[in-house]
């Protein structure tokens, strides 16, 4: 997030600028409009969201070849920036955003 704090973005100018939000059934549910970010960010910091955060940064990371694996609940392969198509040979691609633009990495038979 551009603002620091996971679940709060910048919406512009104005009286409240930041907004706070989390996906819930793959559902965006806004939670409210702020003046700072960091009142944002509390608001997010209080709902169950960012307590499986928590719970999830707790717990011992994945890790494949001795690299770390970032794991992602709204990736339908489980791992950030890492997507499954279909069920051919080479169903998962692996993808990142540089300087604004969408690069993938290759397609892979395994996430």
């Amino acid at each position: 997030s551009s603002t620091g704090f996971k679940g709060v973005g910048n919406l512009g100018s104005g009286a409240t600028p930041y907004s706070a939000h989390v996906y819930r059934n793959g559902d965006q549910v806004v939670l409210g409009h702020f003046a700072t970010a960091e009142e944002a960010a509390r608001c997010y910091a209080r709902t169950p969201e960012a307590k499986a955060d928590l719970a999830v940064s707790a717990a011992p990371p994945v890790l494949f070849d001795g690299v770390e694996l970032i794991t992602s609940e709204r990736s339908n392969s489980g791992f950030k920036c890492v997507c499954k198509l279909h069920n051919g040979a080479t169903p998962y691609y692996a993808q990142v955003y540089r300087k604004g633009k969408n690069v993938v990495l290759g397609r892979y038979a395994t996430a």
